[in-house]
């Protein structure tokens, strides 16, 4: 089971900007999945600064390179222009993401706020409040109503079942000591 970023203010997180990337306008960027680079030139994408305050871009080239994406915005042609966006967050809004057509991958927006119960009792363990990108597997932290976080690993050994639409999923009970726990 995979994580993708989670949206602020109506945005998707796809991206940060590296340092700039030659004299001709180029900058690194590195992408937080696949979104960025399946973007085609001509692409809207907002820019979040870390001085502050945010600017639309207008993405006019992508290209691989040796350890990150290297981009060019129509908006910002020269190396000391592209100075200000070193820091940058790239977003595009939620309603651009790709539809994901894999089973066991899900955006982080679509987990936080999920209840989860523990199997087979049924018994609440509390809210999703977070996602933990791991190496090995992703884990929710899980606020129960005593708040009280636990980490659960997001796996298939772990999530015994999962309702999208109902905003449930339900987790080993042996997990945290049995059903008597």
């Amino acid at each position: 089971m995979r994580v993708r970023p989670e949206p602020t203010d109506g945005h998707v997180v796809i991206g940060e900007i590296g340092r700039p990337h030659g004299v001709v306008g180029e900058v690194r960027a590195y992408p937080t999945g696949p979104t960025l680079r399946g973007l085609a030139a001509g692409a809207a994408i907002h820019a979040r600064l870390r001085a502050g305050g945010s600017r639309s871009l207008t993405l006019q080239s992508a290209r691989e390179g040796h350890d990150a994406l290297i981009l060019r915005f129509d908006q910002a042609t020269t190396r000391e222009a592209l100075a200000d966006l070193v820091g940058a967050v790239l977003e595009i809004p939620a309603e651009q993401l790709p539809s994901i057509d894999d089973p066991d991958e899900f955006y982080v927006r679509d987990l936080i706020g999920c209840a989860v119960v523990l199997s087979p009792s049924g018994r609440s363990l509390g809210t999703v409040v977070q996602v933990h990108e791991g190496a090995a597997n992703d884990s929710l932290s899980v606020r129960g109503d005593d708040d009280i976080v636990v980490l659960v690993p997001f796996t298939h050994d772990a999530i015994v079942g999962f309702d999208l639409q109902r905003r449930q999923m339900a987790v080993r009970e042996d997990l945290f000591g049995g059903a008597d726990a």
